[in-house]
């Protein structure tokens, strides 16, 4: 097939998608599509690939022949695409082809790259910001490079979903998570992690490297003092963390830690923090704090510490505000709001009692200052009369 018949394969996919949603001319419009660069069915051979914003449903499937350099060519000036993008099913070797992609805005559809058997490597390296309900990269079983390390916003404009799932799953046996590209969606807060199946690569750590852990980091009394100056300066942990039988009473040693991310490439579901028998802890706060990625709904274990813990919903609830939005932390068992209802009752409780005490003391204080009235009134009637003269 020559060049200018896979154009039109090309061409007449992204119609054929534009046609399944029905209302793809009403978001178009509001997001302001310039008609020369809008793609549906009537105007697809007029398209022009000198547009950088793009409005269009692109399905790039096994129909698609036409060699990389060409689709290159094609959408060499597009920076920015309005509508959906699938990638099934081809003999690509790379999505380099899309590599001046920016930004994607699909409204509630999706960003899907899978079952290309040949491809080796994403090619987003410009791409920063994805608007959709989901970015799936799947089943492409040669892929051993994400290169989305310029990735910095996640949105989902749909009144579907609130948060954007990534997934992740079944790439290259070779295929490992790099930590950097990890950190890059760890500071995504709207993306959801939880279906990222995949092993961390393995670390090269440097004399500098001190503010990250690759793999679980396990606290106790028998290692907490060699190791507590060294704590201070962890950002990052490539791992779960785990606080048990310790004497702290806090969590202030770990005053910069701002991520907890454990990772596999199974279905298993791993507890990504573990606070447990530490009987003098009072306060669990991470001051740093900004994200914890977790696969299970309760991914954060805490049990057996101080019984102030069971009335501090505030701390509860930071650790909760870092994970998720769909996840949950609990203290004993207790949900974050449980515990502030516990909280709030205690606080009434001691203002109730305060008031009752106080009244007690006023009662208390009527009764004397009326005993000590009585008694000046009696000494001055008794030795401050004047007896007449005789």
């Amino acid at each position: 097939m020559n060049f200018v018949g896979s154009w039109l394969l090309v061409m007449i996919s992204i119609a054929l998608v534009h046609s399944v949603r029905v209302d793809s001319s009403l978001f178009f419009k509001k997001k302001g599509c310039d008609p020369r660069c809008t793609v549906n069915q009537s105007n697809f051979t007029d398209f022009s690939s000198e547009c950088q914003t793009v409005c269009a449903d692109i399905y790039i499937d096994e129909n698609c022949d036409l060699p990389e350099n060409q689709l290159t060519s094609l959408f060499k000036n597009m920076k920015h695409l309005i509508g959906s993008l699938v990638v099934n099913g081809t003999k690509l070797t790379s999505g380099k082809f899309l590599a001046g992609l920016e930004t994607i805005v699909t409204d509630h559809y999706d960003i899907v790259w899978t079952n290309n058997q040949e491809m080796v490597e994403l090619g987003l390296s410009n791409l920063s910001v994805i608007d959709c309900r989901r970015l799936e990269i799947s089943k492409n079983s040669k892929m051993a490079d994400l290169g989305l390390l310029n990735l910095q916003t996640a949105l989902s404009s749909s009144n579907f979903a609130f948060y954007v799932w990534l997934e992740i799953y079944k790439l290259s046996d070779n295929f490992c998570m790099p930590f950097d590209q990890m950190e890059v969606f760890l500071a995504i807060q709207n993306l959801n992690l939880a279906y990222v199946k995949a092993n961390y690569c393995q670390p090269i750590p440097t004399q500098s490297d001190s503010a990250r852990i690759y793999g679980d980091l396990i606290i106790n009394d028998s290692n907490f003092e060699r190791n507590s100056i060294k704590y201070g300066n962890v950002e990052a942990i490539f791992g779960s963390l785990v606080i048990n039988g310790t004497d702290l009473e806090n969590l202030d040693f770990l005053k910069s830690l701002k991520y907890i991310a454990p990772l596999g490439s199974t279905d298993d579901e791993i507890e990504s923090l573990i606070i447990c028998n530490n009987p003098n802890l009072i306060k669990i706060m991470l001051p740093s704090l900004k994200r914890i990625r977790t696969e299970k709904f309760f991914a954060i274990q805490i049990s057996g510490n101080n019984e102030e813990l069971m009335y501090d919903s505030k701390s509860c609830y930071q650790l909760q505000n870092s994970l998720h939005k769909i996840y949950r932390a609990s203290v004993n068992g207790h949900s974050c709001e449980a515990i502030e209802y516990k909280e709030k009752r205690m606080i009434k409780e001691r203002k109730a009692a305060m008031v009752k005490d106080f009244s007690f003391i006023v009662i208390g204080m009527s009764l004397v200052g009326m005993v000590l009235l009585t008694c000046i009134v009696f000494w001055l009637k008794k030795y401050r009369t004047v007896r007449p003269v005789k």
